[in-house]
C-alpha cells in the first residue's frame, strides 16, 4: 500500500511539473515569446506525448516561427488525439495555406466547418483562399456567412471594405469600414481608406476631413499626411498641401504623385529584348553579359527622396542548366522560390501575401506579392515578383515602391505586369 502512495505522489509531481511547464509556455506565446513558448512546450511534450493542448498550442507557436511542416506535424499529431476538432482542423488548414497547398487547406477547412457550424474563422480563411486567386466574388459570399454567425468580426467588415471598394461598390464599402472602425479595428486603417475612396469620387473636402481622422488617430501615419496633400492640392490649397509636406520630411517620409491620370511609355533595352509600359518620364539603366540581361527603370528624380521611391527591374538570366543545374520549369521554380526565401534570411522582415501560377503569353510564370525590410532604419518595401520560364532561360521582374505608397503604384504595376514582353 506504502509503494502505492508513493508513485501515486509521484505522478502528482510530475503533473504537477507538466502543468507548470504549460502555463508557462502560454504566457510566453501570449507575451509573443515564441522561443520561450517553444521550450516550455518541448518539456511538457516530451513527458507527456499525448497533452493535446500542448500539441495544438505549439503547432500555433511555429506557425508563428513560420516552421510550416512542424507546425502541420503537431496539428495532425493534435487532430489524431482528438479528431472532432474544429479548432485543430482550422489550424491544419492555415498550416497548409502558408506551405501553398491551397486545395489541402480548403478541405481541412470544410472539415472545421462540418464540425462545428458556428465556428465562423474557417469560413473566414477560405474566404482569404479566394482573395489569393483573386475570386473576390466567392470571398465576399465566406465573409458574409462568417458575419451571419459573428456579426462582431471587425477584421473581416475591413476585408469586406477594401473587397467592396475594389468592385467600385464605394458606399457599400464606406459602410464597412465605419463598421470595422466602431467595432475597433485600427481606426486609421478604416479613416484613410474611407478618404481614399473619396478622393478617387473626387470629394476631395470628405477625403481631408477622412484622413484629419486617421492623422488624428496615429499623427505618424505617412499615406494620411500624403493624401491630404494630395486632396489639398486638388482643391487649390497650396499652403496646407506644403504644410503636409514639410510635415512629412519632419518625420523622414516621402510623399509622391497622384498616378489616377498617369500616362505611359514603352521602354525597351538596347537589343529588344525586354520591354514594358510604364509611366512617362522614367528613365532606364541597362546592364548585359553572355548570361544576364537586365533593365532597370525608375522615376527620373530617383534621388530626390523626398517624392517617392519606385523601381522596376527585369532581367533574363541564360543558361541555367549549367550554371545552377537545373533542367525543368518546376525545377526552376523551385531554384527561384529557394533563392528568395534564402535571400530573405538577411533581411529583419520578409512576408508573402500570395504566390499564383499562370501564364503570361503561352509561357509558365509564378507571381508572387511581397514586403520586405533589409534593416530597421529602412522603410518597408513591397512589390511584384514576377518570373517566367521557358527551355533553359529564366526572366524575373522586380516592382517594387514604398508600402504606404503601394495604392498609388498597385494599379500601374499591374498594368505594367501585363505589357512585358520577353524574347527568350
Amino acid at each position: 500500500m506504502k509503494i502505492i502512495l508513493f508513485l501515486l505522489l509521484l505522478n502528482l509531481n510530475l503533473f504537477s511539473q507538466l502543468d507548470k511547464n504549460y502555463s508557462i509556455a502560454k504566457k510566453n506565446l501570449e507575451l509573443k515569446n515564441y522561443e520561450g513558448a517553444l521550450a516550455n512546450f518541448h518539456k511538457v511534450i516530451n513527458k507527456k506525448a499525448n497533452y493535446k493542448d500542448a500539441l495544438n498550442l505549439r503547432g500555433l507557436t511555429y506557425l508563428y516561427l513560420q516552421e510550416f511542416d512542424s507546425s502541420l506535424a503537431d496539428f495532425n499529431k493534435y487532430i489524431e488525439f482528438n479528431p472532432k476538432s474544429s479548432d485543430g482542423y482550422n489550424n491544419k488548414g492555415l498550416a497548409l495555406g502558408y506551405l501553398n497547398l491551397a486545395d489541402s487547406a480548403r478541405s481541412s477547412f470544410d472539415k472545421a466547418v462540418l464540425l462545428d457550424s458556428k465556428f465562423p474563422q474557417p469560413l473566414v480563411n477560405i474566404a482569404f483562399i479566394y482573395l489569393n486567386v483573386y475570386d473576390n466574388d466567392s470571398a465576399l459570399i465566406f465573409f458574409d456567412k462568417a458575419l451571419a454567425i459573428d456579426k462582431n468580426l471587425p477584421e473581416v467588415y475591413f476585408q469586406k471594405g477594401k473587397l467592396l471598394h475594389s468592385k467600385k461598390m464605394y458606399k457599400e464599402s464606406i459602410e464597412n469600414f465605419n463598421s470595422a472602425a466602431s467595432k475597433g479595428y485600427q481606426k486609421d486603417e478604416c479613416f484613410l481608406n474611407i478618404g481614399n475612396i473619396y478622393y478617387k469620387e473626387k470629394k476631395f473636402d470628405l477625403a481631408i476631413a477622412e484622413y484629419s481622422k486617421a492623422i488624428k488617430v496615429n499623427d505618424s501615419k505617412t499615406e494620411a499626411i500624403n493624401n491630404r496633400a494630395l486632396s489639398y492640392d486638388s482643391i487649390g490649397n497650396k499652403k496646407l498641401a506644403e504644410i503636409d509636406r514639410k510635415r512629412l520630411k519632419e518625420i523622414n517620409a516621402p510623399y509622391i504623385v497622384d498616378f489616377s491620370n498617369v500616362k505611359y511609355d514603352n521602354y525597351t533595352n538596347a537589343d529588344n529584348s525586354i520591354s514594358v509600359d510604364l509611366p512617362k518620364g522614367w528613365v532606364k539603366e541597362e546592364f548585359k553579359d553572355s548570361n544576364t540581361t537586365t533593365l532597370t527603370i525608375l522615376p527620373n528624380d530617383k534621388n530626390d527622396s523626398t517624392k517617392y521611391f519606385a523601381k522596376v527591374i527585369m532581367s533574363i538570366e541564360r543558361n541555367m542548366k549549367k550554371r545552377f543545374n537545373v533542367f525543368t520549369s518546376p525545377e526552376m521554380i523551385d531554384f527561384w522560390k529557394g533563392s528568395s526565401n534564402e535571400n530573405s534570411k538577411t533581411y529583419k522582415t520578409y512576408d508573402v501575401f500570395y504566390e499564383k501560377n499562370k501564364t503570361h503569353k503561352d509561357i509558365i510564370c509564378l507571381e508572387f506579392l511581397t514586403r520586405f525590410q533589409i534593416n530597421p532604419s529602412q522603410p518597408l518595401i513591397k512589390q511584384y515578383e514576377f518570373t517566367l520560364y521557358k527551355e533553359d532561360v529564366m526572366f524575373y521582374a522586380f516592382f517594387q515602391c514604398f508600402e504606404y505608397q503601394y495604392q498609388f503604384f498597385k494599379n500601374v504595376f499591374e498594368k505594367s505586369i501585363s505589357t512585358i514582353d520577353v524574347k527568350m
